[in-house]
C-alpha cells in the first residue's frame, strides 16, 4: 500500500512539471514560393506569395530590369485544394505557410529568365527565389482538374504552371498533337526550390501510356515522345510521395517540334544536339556567360581517334559519355614546376554526369586525381605541377562508370595554365542585423594558382548607420567571420550588400565577391540560370518592440471544447498598439487538427486568454499533448515616420493534454427521404456525460454549394438529449442524388471553456 501511494504521488508530480523545451523549427520569417512561379514578357501577372511567419504589409521586393510588382503584400488568399485523407499525428516538425496576394508587372523587353524575390519586415528579410519571366504563351491551372474526364485544354506551345496543392491533388491537362511530331515536356520545380518531387506520364486520348524518353535536369524531368498519330494526348503531374501544399509548385513547357529528317539513336540525343530542350537551352546560354574562356574550343567528335587527341594549352572541351563504359583520354604536354589548372563539370549544368578526372604519366601511372563528388559544387578543381618534363595522359570518366551514361552525360573539361586566383562562398544569400546588434557571416576561400597571401575582406551596399569590423584573411588560411555591425539608431531598411575580397600577387591586384546560394535550387544545387548570387540581401531590423509569453505547465482540456488559454504580451520601448494573437505558421509536432480562434489584445492590455479549439475528432492516445506554438504581429510607426510591420513567436509552448468529450451530437437517423421544396425533419441527439447538462445553442453550419438548406436556431435545454429539427430545401441543382448536412451545437462548461460538437445527416433527394 505504501509503494502505490508513493507512485500516485510521483505520478501527479510528473503530470504537473514544466515542460523540458522543445524549439519550434525557427523563429525567422521566410519566403516558400510564388504562384505562378512566372509569367510573359508583356504581361501583368496575379501571384500569389507564399510565406512564413510573416506579418501582413510585409514588403514585397523583386530585382530586374523591366519587372515591378506592388511595394507591399496584399490580403491573405485562402486557397481551395483538394482534401487530404485523415491521417494519424506524427511528432515531427510541421509548416503552415500563409499566401499573399500581390501582381508582377513584366515589360515587352525584359531579360527571359530569373527575376529574383523576397519578402522583408521590421523582423527580418528572407533570402531570394526566382520569378521566371518567358516568351511562351502562359496558362494557370484551376481546380479541381484532378481527374482525366476534367482535364484542362492547353494548346501548344505553352507554359503550364500548376501546383499539387494538397495531399489527393492530381493535375491533368490535354493538348492536340500531330502524327509524327515531337513533343517535348520539360518541367521545372525543385530548381525553384519548389518541395514538389514530379511524376509526369503523357497519355493518349484513350488513357494509354505513351513511350517516352526522359532525361533529368537536376532533379526535375524532360520528357520527349514521337506522336504516332495525330489527336489529343493528356499530362498528367503529381507528386512522388504523399505530400503537398500551396509550396508545390511547378512549370511544364510543352512544345511540338518536328521530328528529325534522318533516324537518330535516342531522341533526347537529337533534341540535346539541337537546342531544342528549352531547360538545357537556357542552361547552355548562361553557363556560356558566366565561364568565358579565351581558349580554342574542342568539341568531341562521336568517333574518338586513337590514340588520344593532343590538346593545345589552354583548351575547352567538351564532350558526353555516351555509355555506361565511355571514357574519354586526352594528351598535353607540361613542363615540370609550372602550375596547371584542370577543371571538368557537368555540361549542361544540371546534367547528371558527376566526372572523375586522372591525370596519368607516361607509364599510364596515376600522378594525380580529382572527383566531383568530393566538392560541394560537384566539380572537380585540380591544381597540378608535373613532376617532371613530359606527356602526360587526362583520363575522364564518370563516378558511375560501368553502370550509367547516355546522352544527357555531357561534360565540359577546361586545362590552362594556373592563374593566381581565389573564389568566396558564405552558407545564405540573406543578412538580417537588429538596431544595436551584430551578425557574423562564415566566408569560405577556395584558392587556386598558387595564390597564397593574405585577402582583405571589405563591403560596398551598406545604408547609414550600418558598418563591417576589418577583417583579413591570413596566408594560407580559407575561413573568417565578417562581422555587420548596425548601430542604434540605424534606420530600418532594405539593402543590396557585397562582399569584397582583394589579394594581391606580385604587382597584380585581384578582386572578387563573395557569392552565396539562393533559395530557387534542388538539392543537388541546380537552378534556373545561376545557382548563386552575389548579391546578398541585408535587411536593418527594427528593435522588438513586443514579446509573446505563455505558461507552459501542462493544462488540460477536453475534446470538442474551446479552451481559453492563458498568454502574456510583453511590452517593450513604450508600444502601446493592438497585438493580434494567432497560430504560428511552424510548429513542431502534427496540430491533429487543433485550432486557434484569432484574437486581438487590445492596446494597454498585456494579458489575453487566447481560445484554442481541441476538436471531437483527435486521435485518442496518439500524441501524448499538445505542442502548440502561438504567433502575434502588430503595426507601427518607427521614429522616421515608415509604417513596420512585425510577427514574433512565442517564447514558449501551449501544453495542453486533452481528455475525453463531454458530450457528443449525432444523427438519430444517419439518412433521411425529401423532395424538392418539402419540409423535413432530422432528428439529433445528444449524448452527454456527467460532465456536462448544460443548454446548447443549434445551427445549420453548412450544406453542398448545389442546394440551399434552410433551419432555425434552436437550443437544446439543459439535460435536454433529444431534438427535431425542421430543414426546408429550398434550392436544388439537381432533381435526384444526395446531399449531406452539417449541424453544431455549442455550449459553456462551468470552467469558462466551450463545447463544441457537431453531426452530419445525409439526405437523399427524390423527385
Amino acid at each position: 500500500m505504501r509503494l502505490t501511494v508513493v507512485s500516485s504521488i510521483l505520478f501527479s508530480a510528473l503530470l504537473s512539471t514544466v515542460a523540458v523545451a522543445q524549439p519550434v523549427p525557427s523563429r525567422e520569417p521566410s519566403s516558400t514560393h510564388v504562384f505562378p512561379a512566372g509569367g510573359r514578357r508583356g504581361t501583368t501577372v496575379p501571384v500569389l506569395v507564399g510565406g512564413e511567419c510573416i506579418p501582413p504589409e510585409s514588403r514585397f521586393l523583386i530585382f530586374g530590369d523591366g519587372i515591378l510588382a506592388p511595394r507591399i503584400l496584399g490580403a491573405t488568399f485562402e486557397a481551395r485544394i483538394e482534401p487530404s485523407p485523415r491521417r494519424e499525428p506524427r511528432e515531427v516538425p510541421i509548416c503552415y505557410p500563409k499566401e499573399w496576394e500581390s501582381k508582377i508587372e513584366i515589360a515587352a523587353d525584359t531579360e527571359l529568365g530569373p527575376s529574383m524575390w523576397r519578402l522583408s519586415c521590421a523582423r527580418g528579410g528572407t533570402g531570394t527565389r526566382p520569378f521566371i519571366v518567358g516568351d511562351l504563351p502562359e496558362f494557370i491551372e484551376t481546380e479541381s482538374n484532378s481527374l482525366p474526364g476534367r482535364a484542362e485544354r492547353v494548346e501548344l506551345p505553352v507554359t503550364v504552371n500548376g501546383r499539387i496543392a494538397g495531399e489527393s491533388d492530381l493535375d491533368y491537362f490535354v493538348f492536340h498533337a500531330d502524327a509524327g511530331a515531337v513533343v517535348i515536356c520539360d518541367v521545372v520545380a525543385a530548381r525553384l526550390g519548389s518541395p514538389l518531387d514530379p511524376v509526369v506520364e503523357m497519355t493518349d486520348a484513350a488513357g494509354r501510356r505513351v513511350v517516352a524518353e526522359e532525361l533529368h535536369v537536376g532533379s526535375d524531368p524532360v520528357l520527349a515522345f514521337r506522336a504516332a498519330s495525330s489527336g489529343d494526348y493528356r499530362l498528367f503531374v503529381s507528386n512522388v510521395s504523399l505530400h503537398g501544399g500551396p509550396a508545390h509548385v511547378y512549370r511544364v513547357t510543352l512544345t511540338e517540334v518536328a521530328a528529325p529528317a534522318a533516324a537518330a539513336s535516342s531522341l533526347t540525343a537529337e533534341l540535346l544536339e539541337r537546342g531544342l530542350v528549352p531547360s538545357l537551352a537556357a542552361v547552355a546560354r548562361q553557363t556560356g556567360v558566366a565561364r568565358p574562356e579565351s581558349a580554342k574550343g574542342v568539341v568531341e567528335s562521336s568517333q574518338r581517334p586513337a590514340p588520344p587527341p593532343t590538346l593545345a594549352l589552354p583548351a575547352t572541351i567538351r564532350g558526353r559519355f555516351d555509355t555506361a563504359a565511355d571514357e574519354d583520354e586526352f594528351r598535353f604536354r607540361a613542363v615540370a614546376g609550372q602550375s596547371n589548372t584542370i577543371a571538368c563539370r557537368a555540361y549542361p549544368g544540371g546534367m547528371p554526369t558527376l566526372p572523375v578526372v586522372a591525370v596519368l604519366d607516361a607509364d599510364g601511372r596515376v600522378v594525380a586525381e580529382c572527383k566531383s563528388v568530393d566538392s560541394p559544387d560537384r566539380e572537380c578543381w585540380l591544381d597540378w605541377q608535373a613532376p617532371a618534363d613530359g606527356d602526360y595522359r587526362l583520363r575522364l570518366r564518370d563516378v558511375q562508370h560501368g553502370v550509367r551514361g547516355g546522352p544527357e552525360f555531357g561534360y565540359e573539361l577546361i586545362v590552362r595554365s594556373a592563374t593566381p586566383d581565389f573564389a568566396m562562398r558564405v552558407k545564405s544569400d540573406v543578412v538580417n542585423v537588429v538596431q544595436g546588434a551584430k551578425t557574423e557571416l562564415e566566408v569560405k576561400v577556395r584558392r587556386s594558382g598558387g595564390l597564397r597571401g593574405a585577402i582583405d575582406l571589405a563591403a560596398e551596399g551598406l545604408p547609414a548607420g550600418v558598418r563591417v569590423e576589418p577583417v583579413r584573411i591570413a596566408a594560407d588560411q580559407d575561413t573568417a567571420r565578417f562581422v555587420v555591425v548596425a548601430d542604434a539608431d540605424a534606420r530600418p531598411a532594405d539593402a543590396v550588400l557585397r562582399v569584397i575580397g582583394r589579394a594581391t600577387m606580385g604587382d597584380t591586384l585581384i578582386e572578387r565577391l563573395a557569392a552565396a546560394p539562393h533559395l530557387g535550387r534542388d538539392p543537388e544545387g541546380v537552378s534556373v540560370g545561376s545557382p548563386e548570387t552575389d548579391r546578398l540581401q541585408l535587411t536593418v531590423q527594427h528593435k522588438p518592440v513586443f514579446r509573446l509569453h505563455c505558461n507552459e505547465a501542462y493544462q488540460y482540456a477536453h475534446r470538442g471544447t474551446i479552451y481559453p488559454y492563458a498568454m502574456q504580451v510583453e511590452r517593450l520601448d513604450g508600444f502601446d498598439g493592438p497585438i493580434t494573437i494567432q497560430l504560428s505558421d511552424r510548429q513542431n509536432r502534427d496540430l491533429d487538427g487543433v485550432e486557434f480562434i484569432e484574437m486581438t489584445v487590445p492596446p494597454g492590455q498585456t494579458d489575453a486568454l487566447v481560445p484554442i479549439h481541441f476538436p471531437e475528432s483527435m486521435h485518442i492516445n496518439v500524441l501524448s499533448q499538445s505542442q502548440i506554438y502561438a504567433q502575434s504581429y502588430a503595426f507601427f510607426t518607427d521614429k522616421w515616420g515608415q509604417r513596420q510591420s512585425t510577427l514574433v513567436v512565442s517564447e514558449k509552448r501551449n501544453m495542453v493534454r486533452t481528455m475525453p468529450t463531454v458530450v457528443k451530437l449525432v444523427a438519430a437517423d444517419k439518412q433521411i427521404v425529401a423532395r424538392p421544396n418539402e419540409i423535413v425533419t432530422c432528428r439529433l441527439q445528444l449524448d452527454r456525460t456527467s460532465n456536462f447538462s448544460g443548454p446548447m445553442d443549434l445551427e445549420l453550419v453548412s450544406s453542398p454549394p448545389d442546394a440551399r438548406a434552410v433551419a432555425e436556431k434552436t437550443t437544446i435545454e439543459a439535460n435536454q438529449t433529444r431534438v427535431d429539427v425542421p430543414i426546408r430545401l429550398d434550392r436544388l441543382a439537381k432533381s435526384r442524388g444526395e446531399l449531406v448536412l452539417k449541424f453544431r451545437a455549442r455550449g459553456r462548461m462551468p470552467s469558462g471553456a466551450t463545447v463544441v460538437s457537431e453531426a452530419t445527416v445525409s439526405v437523399r433527394i427524390e423527385p
